[in-house]
């Protein structure tokens, strides 16, 4: 099964997309839960832009130039970044 289609269950997000490119690519895939991310979740990118943004979408999968930051609520707000 292919990862980048043009139709399935679930968006893929990409760094393009942070920058207003509304080119979608989509997956059937199940993936471990640490594979999507949601509305509220911290992302890290990490190639071609690179810096953090706060995703207020729907779930997606996010593409492997992004980092999914999960804080460690003793350490670190996400608010914070």
């Amino acid at each position: 099964m292919p990862e980048l289609q043009e139709t399935g269950k679930y968006r893929i997000v990409r760094v393009g997309n942070f920058s207003g490119k509304d080119e979608w690519f989509y997956s059937d895939m199940e993936l471990e839960d640490n594979k999507y991310c949601e509305s509220g979740d911290l992302l890290y990118k990490w190639a071609c832009n690179f810096g953090p943004e706060i995703w207020n979408e729907e779930k997606v999968i996010y593409h492997y130039h992004i980092w999914k930051v999960i804080p460690n609520k003793n350490n670190m707000k996400k608010m914070f970044y």
